[in-house]
């Protein structure tokens, strides 16, 4: 999937080709001439919507250290990233760098648990009449037999598990409810 600024790259060039001004395109898209110009020259030289490469800062860990990194923590998820540089013999930099890791690893899993427990309530207060239409407050028996009646028992609901959106932390869920 592109992100939002591959997007808006694409219609500049776009709507470039069909002959619209600088002005009109940056009107038109809620962004300044200058940016434009920007990537219309850039997309001239070398045919891209690509940002340049960036030095950044160099990585304090090897690819084989970050596979094994990787592993130990899905070997046991509560491991500590102290305990991964006992193991791992790493430098204090790459310790700090690796529990940030853990723990955006842990904010994502809590995201999802969140997301589950908030849709799962959801399924069953759609599915469960509220208590002020099943009784009435002077009489404990229901009042409303019709209703209760036409309830129909709800069987598992199947979750399955579409992506997760990064750009806005949004995971997405399809769920599928099974009545008998």
């Amino acid at each position: 999937m592109m992100k939002p600024s591959e997007i808006y790259r694409g219609s500049i060039i776009s709507l470039h080709r069909v002959g619209r001004t600088n002005a009109q395109i940056a009107r038109q898209l809620h962004i300044s001439k200058q940016t434009v110009s920007r990537w219309l020259q850039r997309h001239k030289d070398t045919g891209k919507l690509t940002n340049k490469p960036r030095t950044g800062r160099p990585p304090c860990t090897t690819s084989e250290q970050d596979q094994q990194i990787r592993s130990a923590v899905e070997k046991n998820p509560l491991t500590t990233s102290l305990r991964i540089n006992e193991h791992q013999n790493l430098r204090r930099t790459t310790t700090t760098f690796t529990h940030q890791h853990l723990y955006n690893y842990y904010n994502l899993q809590l995201q999802l648990h969140q997301a589950i427990n908030y849709t799962m309530t959801a399924i069953y207060n759609s599915t469960t009449p509220p208590r002020h239409q099943l009784y009435d407050d002077s009489n404990p028996r229901p009042c409303n037999t019709n209703f209760t009646t036409s309830l129909r028992p709800v069987q598992p609901t199947t979750i399955e598990f579409l992506h997760f959106n990064t750009s806005t932390s949004t995971p997405r869920f399809n769920f599928t409810t099974h009545y008998s």
